[in-house]
């Protein structure tokens, strides 16, 4: 996800008033610019830097951040269950 500033995305409705998007709107971003960083194969990785003339800021993904030491736990316990196994086995 990115962040920008709604200024950025205020558009005209069809009485020609300037109106902001809500949550949950459609918005179509004009002019992305960006940076390649990476090509795999015939995919490419871009950094995108800015829409519409307005520097794009990239939001934090705090869920993505908190499954990560469950994830991290898991794979421990995991672990530490396939070690005690094989030390029984005689591994």
């Amino acid at each position: 996800m990115i962040n920008l500033p709604i200024e950025a995305l205020v558009d005209e409705n069809g009485e020609g008033e300037e109106v902001a998007p809500e949550v949950g709107d459609t918005v179509v971003l004009n002019e992305v610019a960006g940076e390649v960083t990476g090509v795999d194969g015939g995919v490419a990785t871009i950094d995108l830097k800015s829409a519409g003339g307005v520097p794009i800021e990239y939001a934090a993904h705090e869920e993505a951040a908190e499954e990560t030491p469950m994830e991290d736990a898991e794979g421990d316990a995991l672990m530490e269950a396939a070690m005690a196994a094989d030390e029984e086995e005689g591994y």
